[in-house]
């Protein structure tokens, strides 16, 4: 009989073994799919990836130690690769976005191998199947921007500091956790909150183990993390924490202090970071699941518990000094571990309710795998179906370089400018070609005046994207209006929230 039982028991594990494994490639390779598509699409840059971008084109790698023009941020290490990479293949928008698609390709393997390690059973397939496809996500993994390599960091980080729990004498683990953990800061600004979750939970862990040379190896670690921390904090991190224009930007997402001075706050930001750039908006089950997942963590090892956890109330104490905010893409890195958390909350409902009946343990389980599922697929679907592509200057920009005349004047709007101006030499436009106008939000009279010196001229072409509708006035519809009164339109050329005229201003009407 004991022979028939492992018969049956290999069998069944062979069962497992083989769904699991059908459930991770197909998984996998929607993920991969859905980032392929998004890469191939090749849309133009939009204002704020033009912005990096010239700052990586325009300067050398020394350069791009010092702090960024335009108001921008980036990890030195992440501008280091970028440049490597466009020095070595070339200058192109879809070059740019090769890092960041690569970093979200290798996501998803890395969200499999550490959701294996962090949960157990059918915990796996929950957060694998939200990362893979994560709208958000998707998104930045075609996005000249470093978020896509945060999210990867973070996993990274992840699996380091489980690993760091489980070896018992392996010494090298401590110079391989001293080494990823100097990168790891170098290519992504939050991962010091991962960071120091590891930390706590492997000197909590190695205390009650009354290991001292381990604490000791840790203690080692620590100060040479302080040591690099301190380095990039004086070549870059000083620049960004005293920017007045990225805190003005940010402000909704720093915590009042004291914190009971608007309670709402935490609502509301809790509420949007599940909106965006989670893509739960089933806010209720949301939590519920999150919850019963930190408290089934807790329970089942605590030192995960103590890895996954951490990072928020660190995030909301950095907010609350308004060093870093807890708001829109600056928290993607923290899907993976919203994402695991959620995982161990319906895993332990199955497993609740598996002692009471299998098929009803099941059956929540898949109701409330497909409900969480169904939002963020319909939206990936969505934009499968009508690609999100915003500010899109490159079909205008082919437009205007093959029909102006050598004679023809081109004014650009300044919003429009970043944008033209990284474009500008692959459609055969030099500086002298044209003229970037003027920004003026409190006094929009002043891009009348700015205007006004063209008057005279035959064909004047006027480039516009990224329209400040929000400000004082529309700013498009308000030199347009301008210009219609003053002269005559002789064309007329739109792309998607892009808008290009050739006017006639010779006669003022």
């Amino acid at each position: 009989m004991s022979v028939f039982h492992d018969l049956i028991s290999n069998l069944h594990d062979k069962y497992k073994m083989h769904h699991s494994f059908l459930a991770f490639a197909i998984l996998i390779l929607l993920g991969i799919f859905f980032r392929i598509w998004r890469y191939a699409i090749n849309r133009s840059l939009w204002l704020d990836e033009a912005l990096l971008a010239l700052n990586i084109t325009d300067r050398s790698f020394g350069e791009l130690r010092e702090p960024l023009s335009y108001n921008q941020g980036s990890p030195i290490g992440f501008l280091f690769i970028e440049k490597l990479i466009i020095e070595i293949i070339g200058n192109k928008d879809f070059i740019l976005r090769l890092f960041p698609f690569i970093a979200g390709v290798f996501t998803i393997f890395l969200m499999y191998i550490v959701a294996k390690r962090y949960l157990v059973r059918l915990g796996f397939i929950t957060p694998l199947a939200l990362i893979a496809i994560s709208p958000q996500l998707i998104h930045y993994s075609s996005d000249v921007k470093q978020y896509s390599t945060d999210v990867l960091v973070t996993l990274l980080l992840l699996y380091i500091g489980y690993i760091g729990l489980e070896s018992k004498k392996n010494y090298k683990y401590f110079i391989i956790l001293a080494i990823s953990g100097i990168f790891a800061m170098w290519f992504s600004h939050p991962a010091l909150f991962i960071l120091g979750g590891i930390v706590i939970s492997l000197t909590i862990n190695f205390l009650f183990d009354r290991d001292s040379n381990k604490l000791k190896w840790l203690i080692s670690i620590i100060f040479l993390w302080l040591l690099n921390f301190y380095a990039l904090y004086y070549i870059s991190l000083r620049s960004l924490a005293s920017n007045t224009y990225l805190l003005n930007y940010w402000k909704s997402g720093f915590m009042p202090l004291p914190p009971w001075k608007d309670p709402i706050w935490f609502y509301e930001i809790f509420t949007e970071f599940l909106k965006h750039p989670v893509e739960l908006p089933i806010v209720p089950l949301t939590t519920i699941l999150l919850f019963l997942g930190c408290l089934s963590i807790i329970l089942r090892k605590w030192q995960l518990a103590i890895i996954l956890i951490l990072p928020f109330p660190s995030i909301l104490i950095a907010s609350g000094v308004e060093k870093y905010p807890f708001k829109g893409r600056m928290v993607l890195f923290l899907l993976p571990i919203v994402f695991l958390l959620v995982g161990e909350g319906i895993e332990r409902i199955r497993t609740f309710l598996n002692g009471r009946h299998p098929i009803i343990g099941y059956l929540t389980w898949a109701i409330l795998f497909f409900s969480l599922l169904l939002h963020p697929f319909k939206t990936t679907f969505q934009y499968f179906n009508h690609p999100p592509i915003v500010e899109d200057i490159k079909p205008m920009m082919l437009y205007l370089s093959t029909h102006r005349l050598i004679t023809d004047q081109i004014y650009v709007y300044y919003a429009a400018a970043p944008a033209f101006k990284y474009y500008a030499e692959s459609y055969g436009f030099r500086d002298a070609d044209y003229i970037v106008g003027i920004i003026s939000r409190e006094n929009p009279d002043e891009y009348l005046r700015d205007i006004d010196r063209f008057f005279g001229e035959d064909r004047m072409w006027f480039v516009f994207t990224h329209n400040c509708s929000w400000c004082n006035v529309n700013e498009k519809d308000f030199i347009k209006e301008f210009l219609d009164r003053s002269g005559s339109v002789l064309y007329e050329y739109n792309s998607i929230d892009a808008s290009l005229y050739l006017y006639d201003l010779h006669h003022q009407q």
